[in-house]
């Protein structure tokens, strides 16, 4: 984030120091933590943009969102192998309507940290 010029903010529920903390955890805890934090907001779910687009049968703004951080990470020389498995498998989902376990993610995840091995 440094290197991109980004500054961090807090968000609702959610201070900078802890996401700070959540961007260097183990995605399988980033997202335990971030499930426990989404039940304190109240009883409403809360469906994001992305999902709101793929239930409505749209393309999502998958590329303006996790997209963004491969192309930076790209120009900068960072592997974003989260994210790039993020794209990779939204745009599937907008084009097969098959949603992913976290599990599919994390596999794809691995091929991803794989491929920048062997680059």
């Amino acid at each position: 984030m440094k290197l991109a010029g980004i500054k961090l903010s807090s968000l609702p529920h959610l201070p900078i120091l802890i996401l700070k903390a959540l961007l260097n955890m183990p995605l399988p805890v980033t997202s335990q933590v971030l499930g426990l934090l989404s039940k304190s907001m109240g009883a409403l779910p809360v469906m994001g943009s992305t999902l709101q687009s793929i239930r409505r049968g749209k393309n999502t703004e998958i590329d303006f969102l996790n997209g963004e951080i491969v192309s930076l990470g790209k120009k900068l020389g960072i592997p974003t192998p989260y994210n790039t498995s993020i794209v990779n498998m939204v745009h599937q989902v907008e084009t097969t309507a098959k949603f992913h376990t976290l599990d599919e993610l994390l596999v794809s995840v691995e091929k991803q940290k794989n491929l920048i091995k062997v680059s």
